[in-house]
């Protein structure tokens, strides 16, 4: 289905809207808000596997199973502010939000008492190494979003509304990646304990683009409510990627790449909601939730896959997401 007859089936619905909220008490028509979350996140990326356990070291196969990354929980924040133009009819809104992440863990793994670990970043150009006894793996995330918005709530009737959102979303999302894989093993050689191979990666995406969204509450009376609101966004903007590969076997690899990215994002937020007005001078709300956002692309790195020259390579192109509690409080005076 096209969005034309999208909008043109929802078009009669939009204009049956009534205007300013029935059922609550009337604050202020013109107004202004500020707003604050606290975010308790866990970010994850597709793609940044790193360490294969081999059941078996054999030079004529590989037999094991992927490590699984433990991403953890982490702390973010939001905060924002808007203003309320009379009658309810419209809403101007901007918000930044904040989240920072790092990651740091090691594995070691052997198999008949030699070392076994797969080292999935290794490129194979001048490297024979096919087992390592220990992998450590860092990974640093700085991710900052600004949203500007126009929205106007409508309500289909006293206890159900509808706010259809309009606006510009800015990112800023930049990634280190450091991996290194030691104590190899080759089955001509025997164990080397010298032996090390280190990947260090920086992503960093800074883009704009238009932003799309719908905001629904049902009113249950009391002042609760349960709210769901859905977004996505089409950002434009430089992706610059850069790869070292450092080696006791060889001399090393630097790849670097810039160029400018359309990237996809959707984002989505169910919460219950609490909300009064006092003496129709100040509205306070407070919301307990569960957020999530999806950002297509943004793992970028290049992987080797063949040691031929000029060797060839692959994109991990893994998708990052962001979800978990979100703490929301806003009050309008």
């Amino acid at each position: 289905m096209s969005f034309k007859y999208l909008f043109f089936a929802a078009a009669p619905l939009l204009a049956e809207l009534q205007y300013g909220n029935p059922s609550e008490e009337k604050p202020p028509p013109f107004r202004i808000y500020t707003m604050g979350d606290y975010l308790y996140w866990q970010a994850s990326e597709d793609g940044l596997e790193y360490a294969l356990k081999q059941s078996a070291v054999s030079s004529f196969g590989v037999q094991g199973a992927v490590h699984a990354i433990d991403f953890p929980f982490k702390d973010g924040f939001r905060i924002g502010g808007g203003m309320v133009l009379p009658r309810y009819d419209w809403q101007i809104e901007v918000d930044w939000t904040r989240y920072f992440n790092y990651i740091c863990e090691d594995v070691q793994e052997s198999a008949g008492g030699n070392p076994s670990l797969a080292g999935l970043w290794m490129s194979p150009v001048g490297h024979g190494m096919i087992g390592w006894g220990d992998a450590s793996f860092s990974w640093d995330l700085k991710f900052d979003s600004l949203d500007l918005d126009l929205l106007r709530i409508g309500f289909v009737n006293p206890n159900f509304s509808l706010a259809p959102r309009i606006g510009l979303k800015r990112a800023w999302i930049k990634q280190h990646l450091h991996v290194r894989y030691q104590t190899g093993f080759d089955p001509g050689s025997g164990l080397l304990s010298n032996a090390y191979y280190d990947v260090r990666f920086t992503n960093d995406f800074r883009a704009i683009g238009p932003r799309f969204g719908l905001d629904t509450n049902l009113w249950m009376g009391w002042g609760f409510n349960i709210s769901a609101s859905a977004a996505a966004a089409l950002v434009y903007g430089p992706m610059h990627s850069h790869r070292i590969d450092v080696s006791s076997q060889f001399g090393g690899i630097d790849l670097a790449e810039n160029v400018n990215r359309f990237r996809p994002m959707a984002e989505g937020v169910l919460s219950l909601e609490w909300s009064k007005c006092f003496d129709n001078l100040v509205r306070m709300q407070l919301c307990l939730g569960y957020e999530a956002q999806l950002w297509w692309g943004q793992n970028e790195i290049r992987t080797q896959i063949s040691s031929s020259l000029p060797p060839s390579s692959l994109k991990a192109n893994g998708a990052l997401t962001l979800k978990g509690l979100d703490v929301h409080a806003r009050f309008d005076f």
